[in-house]
């Protein structure tokens, strides 16, 4: 790798959970070289070329100079937890308010809004327009 230069792959993980002491969390390293060789797809080894442009007795010249060397290439990923009780309530709150918007919105659409809005207005609410519903309620009252 000295002599031809290579390509090194460093990645560093971080899984963290801070509900317990932080001084658990540590990284794990793991490395990989990415020119493997002989059979690599991509050329072996880290080479680059470039051009020195310079003028000697009035004449221009060009040297080209194939540079080896070794690339790091460094990735990192992390993950961090901790519970906590304020958000955890805050989500349960939030899906509980958008259950009963949602039966909002789907009687507005089936009571007003929908072709057979009178089939539907007539199955959701009884109408009762004589004294003798009260007195059911009484009776029910009367059992208890």
């Amino acid at each position: 790798m000295a002599y031809e230069g290579g390509v090194v792959s460093i990645r560093i993980s971080w899984d963290c959970n801070f509900d317990y002491d932080p001084l658990l969390c540590k990284p794990k390293y793991s490395f990989d070289r990415l020119d493997k060789g002989e059979d690599s797809l991509i050329a072996k080894g880290y080479n680059y070329r470039f051009s020195h442009n310079y003028f000697q007795n009035d004449v221009q010249k060009r040297q080209l100079i194939k540079a080896y060397g070794i690339l790091f290439i460094i990735t990192m990923d992390a993950r961090a937890a901790a519970f906590n009780v304020i958000p955890t309530l805050q989500n349960i709150g939030s899906g509980l308010a958008l259950l009963s918007i949602a039966t909002i919105v789907c009687d507005v659409f089936v009571l007003y809004l929908h072709k057979k809005r009178k089939f539907f207005r007539s199955h959701k609410y009884e109408e009762v327009t004589n004294t003798d519903a009260f007195s059911i309620m009484e009776d029910d009252d009367e059992d208890m």
